[in-house]
């Protein structure tokens, strides 16, 4: 079909957080009007929040005031099937009109596509969506105008002429962003019922000032093609297994944006989150990446785990629970010392399966003793040593453990 041709504009994903000074007008960062002169629309503070989106609590924002200019910014048209334009916005004062919507690039007056409607009262808001210029389907929930929404709008191309459809997901203050797409959209999906409109391919965001009565704050635009993309850190995986040394933590990431890292809290029964760690994040990245940590303290017992992911601006959010048993041991054990051979210092892992008298030790070639690692009570369970051999010379050292009536003695080689 009659789709518009491709053209510049502002690579996707692209970002608009009105990170400008107050009072600046939008046509100097980008903006450009195409209907309208009155009002013209301008940076406003605060800008605004919601837990666990990127585009919270960055920059300004703008705010629609009057029925006076409205303004698109074009950004790259793509070849995806799906487009999505993700915003933050209060509804302080409604009026019964649609505030958002796509274009093409270059931009057309005709075509507006996906257009975002509000009416009802500042108690009970109604949010719509339409195609075209057909009448707004609304959500059959209500919304408040104290509260930031999260609204995610959706186009999607279909081949051929007059098929394309659109839908809108709103999300409300405390939901957790969904990392992959929800099945059933708020609104929609509402097809192009006519045979005048034409299918478009994205090419702008457009924003409407339709009434003198509204106050609408918009913030934390976003386009994108990848629904998962304005999830900031995309948790693929996350594991707790125990092993000899303690629980080690296993973690994939998808992706991750403005990722300083992850701490690390762990909940022993009956007691409260307490942070054991932190390992450092990748920044913002597309590729995959692997994490791991090994906790080293823990005694017998069950244990819950928990990341707490952290942006640089100090956002967070947490990760799901993963759980473990860190069981009492059925024997003694003295395991090989890792690494080994070893320079300076190596670890040593051993387990009791009752509270015992442990004494580690370490011998020379000459049978002299030349450290003592341990020597004292130790609770039932899985415990570990460092034997740091730094002032020692290199050869072949044996260690051993006394615990109770358990004896044992194995050998490490120190390279120096």
């Amino acid at each position: 079909g009659m789709r518009g041709s491709f053209s510049t504009g502002v690579p996707l994903p692209f970002a608009e957080d009105f990170n400008f000074p107050v009072g600046d007008s939008l046509t100097y960062h980008g903006w450009v009007t195409h209907s309208g002169s009155a009002f013209n629309m301008a940076a406003t503070a605060p800008g605004l929040t919601f837990t666990g989106y990127p585009g919270s609590n960055v920059g300004n924002a703008t705010t629609l005031t009057g029925s006076g200019a409205d303004y698109h910014r074009l950004f790259d048209t793509t070849a995806s099937p799906v487009i999505y334009a993700a915003f933050m916005a209060k509804v302080t004062t409604p009026a019964t009109g649609y505030f958002f919507h796509f274009s093409q690039n270059p931009h057309s007056t005709f075509n507006f596509r996906g257009r975002v409607w509000v009416n009802g009262t500042a108690q009970a808001l109604q949010i719509g969506l339409a195609y075209t210029n057909e009448a707004a389907v609304y959500s059959t929930n209500t919304y408040s105008g104290d509260s930031t929404y999260l609204f995610v709008l959706k186009y999607q191309v279909v081949p051929g002429d007059f098929n394309d459809s659109v839908a809108l997901f709103i999300f409300r203050p405390g939901d957790i962003l969904p990392a992959t797409e929800p099945a059933m959209p708020t609104v929609g999906p509402i097809g192009n019922a006519t045979t005048t409109q034409t299918d478009i391919f994205p090419g702008s965001v457009n924003i409407r000032q339709f009434n003198n009565a509204h106050n609408i704050t918009i913030d934390g635009i976003r386009v994108f093609t990848q629904w998962d993309s304005f999830i900031p850190v995309e948790l693929s995986s996350f594991t707790a297994v125990t092993t000899p040394a303690g629980v080690e933590l296993k973690w994939n990431t998808a992706s991750e944006i403005n990722n300083s890292g992850f701490e690390i809290e762990r909940k022993a029964e009956g007691s409260s989150w307490t942070k054991i760690g932190f390992v450092q994040g990748a920044g913002t990245t597309t590729e995959k990446n692997a994490y791991s940590f090994v906790d080293n303290t823990v005694n017998t017992g069950a244990y819950s785990y928990r990341l707490k992911q952290i942006d640089f601006d100090g956002t967070f959010e947490y990760s799901g629970v993963v759980s473990v048993n860190f069981d009492t041991p059925a024997t003694y054990s003295l395991s090989q010392n890792y690494p080994n051979p070893f320079n300076p210092s190596t670890k040593i892992n051993f387990s009791i399966p009752v509270a015992s008298n442990v004494k580690i030790s370490v011998f020379n070639s000459l049978g002299q003793e030349v450290a003592v690692l341990a020597d004292g009570m130790k609770d039932a369970g899985s415990h570990s040593v460092i034997f740091e051999a730094g002032n020692l010379p290199a050869g072949i050292y044996m260690y051993s453990i006394e615990a109770g009536d358990y004896k044992e003695v194995r050998k490490m080689t120190l390279l120096k």
